[in-house]
């Protein structure tokens, strides 16, 4: 965490001397890119301090695992990210369930790593475009699988994707934290989960959630 803070603490501290030593010999357009800046640094900050809070939080609670009713727990998630979905006019559909819907899991974690997931997926999705989401048992195992139409991402892009490296614009030039799937497949894989991605620059993303038998009734 103290490495992803790093670059933003250096953004903040980088404008606030320049505006305080040379404010004066600054024109108005040099003082809006600056305080621009340290709003982005900040936001920054903000998102990653919130993601590793929210990780932090059920890393203490040690909670048991719970029967969770996945057809639920998704809608919860997509009805929560309804507004952003339909501010950018992104279709999110939820395939027909033709499996078990009972699953044992950490619900905390699920409940995490999906939201990240699907809101990153209406992020890189253009206007007009669709997300969606279906829940598969191969060979026995649990997966949820998160298909989008999004902007896509190159193969070196793939390969870094976990690391908390910082994070690739989205459609509307806004970057985040860039630490959120790598905590994702952090908390997955304490628990035997995995996460999974395949991707096309320019046709989208398919991010897949697997857990193992033992995990499903």
């Amino acid at each position: 965490m103290l490495h992803d803070l790093r670059s933003p603490l250096q953004g903040l501290f980088g404008c606030i001397s320049i505006l305080k030593e040379d404010w004066n010999e600054l024109g108005e357009e040099e003082k809006k890119d600056l305080v621009q800046n340290l709003s982005v640094s900040s936001r920054n900050m903000l998102a990653i301090f919130q993601e590793f809070s929210e990780g932090g939080d059920w890393l203490t609670s040690k909670k048991d695992p719970e029967i969770i009713d996945l057809v639920s727990t998704i809608n919860d998630v997509v009805k929560h990210l309804g507004s952003e979905a339909e501010r950018k006019k992104v279709t999110v559909n939820v395939c027909p369930f033709d499996v078990e819907r009972s699953f044992v899991f950490y619900k905390w974690m699920l409940l995490f790593a999906i939201r990240n997931i699907i809101a990153n997926a209406i992020k890189f999705t253009d206007t007009g475009g669709t997300v969606k989401i279906c829940v598969t048992k191969p060979n026995g195992n649990t997966r949820i699988s998160i298909f989008d139409s999004g902007v896509g991402m190159s193969p070196e892009r793939v390969k870094e994707l976990f690391s908390p490296v910082k994070s690739m614009a989205d459609t509307e030039g806004k970057i985040g934290s860039g630490i959120g799937l790598s905590l994702v497949k952090f908390f997955l894989g304490e628990y035997g989960g995995s996460i999974s991605v395949e991707s096309i620059e320019g046709k989208g993303t398919s991010f897949f959630l697997n857990f193992p038998k033992c995990q499903t009734l």
